[in-house]
């Protein structure tokens, strides 16, 4: 059943900052195994966490975001040319009811150059090789940030081997939300299906998450930073040690632009805990799955979601993952 969401506690604990320098020094420097530590907590006890030090330069970020703010001041007929394409699974998409003032295209196959000019050609047909780059040079540059925190984020759980027996695909995602006065907008809580969300939002603020206390806390953007998500598959797979966390964004008087990457297990990838990860402490939670099957369950329900909520602000509980592959523990 809903329930309304008031606004963020206020003395909510803030989400944890991650300095990715601290890790340049080799595996048994003191500051290195702090910064693992650290890096399992907020994945056990918040499901997110933002890095600092990333060594994605500030020029190509700030690139990034004026690419996105161009591409959305394009018209909506054009912006609806991306959905014209065979085998684009909502490239464009607004006027949501658990969406009010939100937008958002997605650029397939990015960073691969034949796949953003494909884009871009539907969006500019006279031709945009300026943004093509763009979106290449930050893509290409995000998506090696993500496989360096998964590699990250395995490490910590002494589980680092694993990563050469998974498969990955990314989606890159332009996502703008731009309120009128005295009105909220925004994008409803939920959870994200992928692995890892590694995501840049400029500093106007609105995104929240939940606690596992049930608390909401506002996220003020650290400068220069990225914000990282755990999502349902990782938390099947690590066997509920990652927390899949709730999260939404609420936007008041104000635009707001955030480019999240999502990176997914890919369609075969079985989604099975390792053993070091199941132990009498922690029972196994969940059946082994293949991604696909997940994905394609969870769809269909996620679209009927979206339409049925008319205040964006009310939360709904998401229990896809227990529903599809739980195991009742007595």
């Amino acid at each position: 059943m809903p329930s309304k969401i008031m606004a963020a506690d206020s003395d909510c604990e803030q989400v944890p900052v991650i300095d990715l320098s601290l890790l340049k020094y080799g595996l048994d420097h003191h500051d290195s195994e702090i910064t693992y530590t650290k890096v399992r907590k907020a994945c056990e006890e918040w499901g997110c966490f933002q890095v600092v030090n990333h060594e994605i330069e500030e020029e190509i970020i700030h690139q990034m975001d004026s690419a996105v703010r161009d591409t959305f001041a394009l018209s909506k007929e054009t912006k609806q040319e991306c959905n014209s394409v065979v085998g684009w699974n909502v490239g464009y998409f607004t006027d949501m009811p658990s969406l009010p003032f939100y937008e958002s295209i997605r650029v397939p196959g990015a960073p691969d150059p034949a796949a953003i000019q494909k884009f871009s050609d539907h969006l500019w047909p006279q031709g945009n090789p300026k943004i093509c780059k763009i979106i290449e040079d930050y893509t290409s540059r995000v998506e090696e940030l993500t496989i360096n925190i998964i590699k990250i984020i395995l490490r910590s759980f002494g589980v680092a081997h694993y990563y050469s027996t998974c498969q990955f695909e990314g989606i890159l995602r332009m996502c703008f939300c731009s309120s009128p006065a005295r009105e909220k907008g925004g994008c409803h809580s939920h959870t994200d299906q992928s692995c890892v969300t590694v995501m840049y939002q400029d500093n106007t603020g609105g995104l929240q998450v939940e606690s596992k206390a049930g608390k909401w806390a506002d996220v003020k953007p650290a400068p220069n930073s990225f914000f990282v998500f755990t999502g349902d598959s990782f938390k099947a797979w690590s066997n509920g040690r990652v927390h899949s966390v709730r999260h939404r964004v609420v936007c008041e008087n104000s635009s707001r632009v955030s480019v999240p990457y999502f990176y997914f297990f890919s369609d075969q990838t079985l989604i099975d805990a390792p053993p070091e990860l199941v132990d009498d402490e922690h029972p196994r939670l969940y059946k082994p799955f293949a991604y696909g099957d997940y994905k394609d369950y969870c769809q269909p329900k996620k679209r009927a979601t979206s339409m049925r909520v008319q205040n964006f602000l009310t939360a709904f509980e998401e229990t896809f993952l227990d529903e599809f592959a739980g195991i009742s523990i007595s």
